[in-house]
């Protein structure tokens, strides 16, 4: 056949009419006919193609890897097409997404409006979150969770399993995740895998596309390994970081490189220990690459050395100098330039439409072992029947993430008769269900006292197929407390709840008496039951049962009325609504917080007096690029015309609550703080470290009074606090001073959540 056409090409007609044509070149005739017919047109894709095929290879090198767009740019205005691409890490995320056929100034788009640090963290957006889940927030150390069970002791196998990285990449290769061959792509592709067992560098090129470049982008310590097709890859760029005998290997005649990788440090900059880990990965991979350098045509080398892998925040800058360097060697480019029809014609060919309106055929749940089913169909709002909405699958996912069993919480779609099946793909903690986590918050004033409380989280999960949990917490240091609450939801949905909890407090702290500290040691001991409704990502309603002793020693202090507060019983009622959906507790930049809680205690109810007291904090936050206003209200009292019994008042005094003031120097029965507050955000931290470095400060007008008649606003207390914090992994930092009316002043230091 091919000898044939080879005929019909080279040997023409001259037939002015066709019943003269000679017998041979009848077959040549309906050989040319079906050559048109794009079904036949894909089985010969080179029979029409004119120049060279180009192949294009670009590296990994993280944040860097955004010059590779501005090279992209070069290539679209020379008119050059590109028939194959091979990436690596970041090099394999933006070729991946161009060989899937989506528009430049699309990738452009939505790599643009990546926010990075959420993508390096697998919780859904805190708003988005249960309250349950809100709760938890700013607890424990790196939000570092270690599995414990029979077996010893188990340790998750990254930082993150890119839960959040997983739904993009499967969002933006939606409209080619049917084809399983990489060759098939619009371009064809490979992306670069090592296997973790092995050591052996891989070209991906089957499978599932977005699963693919996740792999290649399994930076080790930050990213958990990918299983795929038997093997487990980590990271392309630990072997081979610019994959050029790749693309030789795919029949190719010119090779493109783009090469961002890091340079090899000189002598005098390597000095930490980062430096010699970063320099040790480097030869590793910088090895792979020099032996591969002359196997390319052309090199693109931007000169981005002086811009960090993790530096998302010079993105712009980042893309405009690999425009630059590609635009230095436009000279070289131009001998693969083809006419604009021509390219017009690629360009149609490559560039994939959005994909049409589908339906939800079928909903499957696939890896569970441990969690019910109906747990888990319990947070699906998406249903069989239903338009496929990406958003609202998205939002389904956060939902079953959020429920703290899983590593990942993947989707996997396949076409089917009038729309889709959509697999939800689980992978549960290995290192589960039972879990330790740590904490620690660390405080210094100018007093130079020193508190260090260190945090034991122990969590035992899915205790019954409704999902119990026991949770069990162990402070040390001037506070002390041990908590154990049973949580055990009464539906799959987990709507309602019934909490029992017992728990001790030991602490040890200061009030003023007649002008001068007294030292008194509290021990609160406690059973409570709750019941409770969750109000989805909204808050949480409760209704508690409490009965509690308050043993209070006034070592100082020897008097009928000081012994009079020692064994102090409490039984009671206490009912509590919680609305949050601030976007971060430490350091908010939308959202509102309140919460409203009202306390009834009874005689009757086995306590030692009748009082009811109700306290109510509202906090509203909205931000204006890097600058951020917060109003916050925080009220308590009695609802009597009396002093509320000693251990049921309120103190106030310490860091966010008067600072200028020694920690709980004020205590009575009614008080009232409004707290103005505006932050700066000076600049960003590198992802893996936290979000950001932040100044400003914040007002404060109230007091503290015993009686609901004694309350004058005429005898209002100020303070003015300034503050340098951090919102850091470990929770926030805050360096800040209070200042008050007669020379008043406190200084702090506190690094970590508070308990």
């Amino acid at each position: 056949m091919r000898l044939l056409l080879k005929h019909c090409l080279t040997r023409g007609f001259r037939a002015p009419r066709l019943r003269r044509l000679p017998t041979l070149l009848w077959p040549c005739l309906l050989l040319l006919s079906a050559t048109a017919h794009p079904v036949f047109a894909q089985e010969l894709p080179n029979a029409t193609q004119k120049g060279p095929r180009i192949g294009l290879a670009l590296s990994g090198g993280g944040a860097r890897g955004y010059a590779h767009l501005g090279v992209l740019r070069v290539l679209e205005e020379q008119r050059i097409p590109i028939h194959a691409v091979a990436g690596t890490s970041m090099g394999a995320m933006v070729g991946g997404l161009y060989a899937a056929g989506l528009p430049l100034e699309r990738i452009e788009a939505i790599m643009a409006d990546l926010d990075w640090p959420d993508l390096f963290d697998d919780e859904p957006a805190r708003r988005d979150r249960t309250f349950r889940r809100k709760a938890e927030d700013q607890r424990f150390l790196f939000d570092f969770e270690i599995g414990i069970g029979r077996d010893g002791v188990r340790l998750p196998t990254g930082l993150s399993a890119g839960q959040k990285l997983n739904f993009f990449l499967r969002r933006h290769t939606l409209g080619v995740a049917h084809l399983a061959d990489f060759d098939q792509l619009p371009i064809p592709y490979r992306a670069m895998g090592t296997d973790i067992v092995t050591g052996e560098s891989v070209a991906l090129h089957r499978g599932d596309l977005a699963k693919a470049i996740r792999a290649s982008m399994a930076l080790p310590g930050m990213f958990a390994p990918i299983a795929m097709n038997d093997r487990m890859f980590v990271d392309g760029g630990v072997v081979n970081n610019l994959p050029i005998q790749v693309l030789k290997d795919m029949d190719v005649d010119v090779i493109i490189a783009v090469d961002i990788g890091l340079p090899l440090r000189e002598r005098e900059q390597i000095i930490t220990i980062m430096d010699v880990s970063s320099q040790a990965m480097g030869i590793l991979s910088r090895k792979e690459v020099e032996q591969q350098l002359e196997l390319a045509d052309l090199l693109i080398v931007p000169p981005i050395s002086d811009i960090g892998t993790l530096d998302f925040a010079a993105t712009a800058e980042i893309r405009n100098r690999g425009e630059q360097a590609a635009q230095a060697v436009v000279d070289q480019l131009t001998q693969w330039s083809v006419s604009e029809s021509a390219y017009n014609s690629y360009q149609q060919q490559r560039i994939q439409p959005p994909p049409k309106p589908q339906h939800v055929v079928s909903l499957d749940i696939v890896g569970l072992k441990r969690v019910d089913e109906r747990v888990v169909r319990g947070q699906l709002r998406l249903k069989p029947g239903d338009p496929l909405d990406l958003p609202k699958l998205r939002r389904d996912l956060d939902r079953v993430f959020g429920l703290g069993d899983f590593e990942l919480v993947d989707f996997q779609l396949k076409p089917a008769e009038g729309g889709f099946h959509v697999r939800i793909l689980i992978r549960e903690k290995f290192w589960g269900p039972n879990y330790m986590h740590f904490g620690v918050n660390t405080s210094i004033d100018d007093d130079q006292n020193t508190r260090i409380l260190p945090l034991i989280n122990l969590t035992n999960t899915r205790l019954n197929a409704l999902g119990a949990e026991l949770r069990t917490d162990f402070i040390f240091g001037d506070i002390q407390r041990l908590n154990s609450e049973f949580y055990q939801p009464l539906d799959f949905g987990g709507r309602f709840f019934i909490a029992p909890q017992v728990g001790i407090d030991r602490d040890k702290s200061q009030l003023a008496a007649g002008g001068e500290p007294v030292e008194l040691e509290t021990i609160f001991s406690r059973f409570t039951l709750d019941l409770g409704i969750n109000l989805g990502a909204y808050g949480e309603f409760r209704t508690r049962y409490v009965t509690a002793k308050y043993d209070v020693d006034f070592s100082p202090l020897d008097s009928p009325e000081a012994n009079a507060l020692d064994g102090v019983t409490l039984g009671g009622i206490s009912t509590s609504l919680v609305i949050d959906r601030l976007d971060n507790r430490a350091f908010p930049k939308q959202g509102m917080l309140s919460t409203l809680s009202l306390l009834s205690v009874r005689e009757k109810m086995g306590s030692d007096d009748d009082f009811d007291s109700a306290t109510f904090n509202l906090v509203f936050t909205k931000s204006f690029g890097r600058h951020t206003f917060l109003g916050w209200l925080e009220t308590a009292s009695g609802l009597k015309n009396e002093p509320l019994p000693f251990y049921a008042q309120s103190s106030i005094g310490g860091l966010f609550s008067f600072s200028a003031y020694e920690q709980g120097e004020l205590i009575g029965s009614h008080y009232a703080i409004l707290r103005p507050t505006y932050l700066y955000r000076a600049t960003s931290l590198p992802a893996p470290i936290g979000d950001g470095v932040y100044l400003g400060g914040w007002l404060e007008m109230g007091n503290m009074w015993q009686t609901r008649d004694a309350v004058d606003f005429g005898d209002l207390r100020y303070t003015a606090t300034f503050t340098l914090g951090a919102d850091t992994r470990v929770g926030p930092v805050y360096l800040a001073v209070g200042i008050a009316e007669k020379d008043r002043h406190s200084f702090y230091l506190s690094i970590g959540p508070s308990f």
